[in-house]
């Protein structure tokens, strides 16, 4: 009976840090994630602002003909 409760007791440790494990590599995840799709929304808000500066750019210069 005490080998079972050693064991039963081991198991349950093993799943308990399998899932601490787990949750911290979903948080990680989660957190690269966001940081990445900010990254990708700078970047794009950033590309649009060139491409207004360079049309702006141009519209003056073809006024100037």
């Amino acid at each position: 009976q005490s080998a079972v409760l050693v064991m039963q007791s081991q198991s349950l440790n093993t799943r308990s840090a399998e899932s601490t494990i787990r949750d911290a590599n979903m948080a990680t995840e989660i957190s690269n994630l966001t940081k990445y799709q900010i990254l990708s929304q700078t970047g794009v808000a950033a590309l649009s602002q060139a491409n207004a500066s360079g049309q702006s750019i141009l519209s003056l210069l073809q006024g100037v003909r």
